[in-house]
């Protein structure tokens, strides 16, 4: 299982359901811990199984060396968590050129404003008040 510290198993890091260089887990308020991935051989956790009104922090875990952790500090917010996927089509044959997936984790008040970190394939990071900012 993955841990707050982000250690997690080689059964996580090299899970063959996952496609994506990170995973995320959610850290209620009574301090237990829902991970998207336990390994291969284990059920994966979808958002819609968050209770999102017990989230306390929305941690993103990478799974490839050399790639940062992420957290978010939700409060009293709800929180927010989705995966953007971009593909670049060759006009020519329409095969892939390259694919782009860009995480997004923040939060949101109930007026519908909030604050949104996107996390990139290289690991660098954007900050915004705009959930549409990529």
């Amino acid at each position: 299982m993955v841990s707050m510290d982000g250690s997690q198993p080689n059964s996580v890091r090299l899970c063959a359901h996952c496609t994506d260089l990170w995973t995320w887990l959610v850290q209620y308020q009574d301090e237990t811990v829902l991970p998207e991935c336990q390994g291969t051989s284990m059920p994966h956790a979808a958002w819609a199984n968050v209770d999102t009104a017990r989230v306390k922090n929305i941690v993103l875990v990478p799974r490839q060396d050399g790639l940062e952790q992420v957290v978010v500090d939700v409060g009293a917010y709800s929180p927010v968590f989705f995966r953007r996927r971009y593909k670049e089509l060759s006009i020519n044959g329409l095969q892939e050129v390259s694919q782009q997936n860009i995480h997004c984790l923040g939060y949101e008040a109930a007026d519908g404003t909030g604050n949104y970190v996107f996390v990139f394939e290289d690991g660098s990071v954007l900050l915004s008040t705009n959930r549409n900012a990529v």
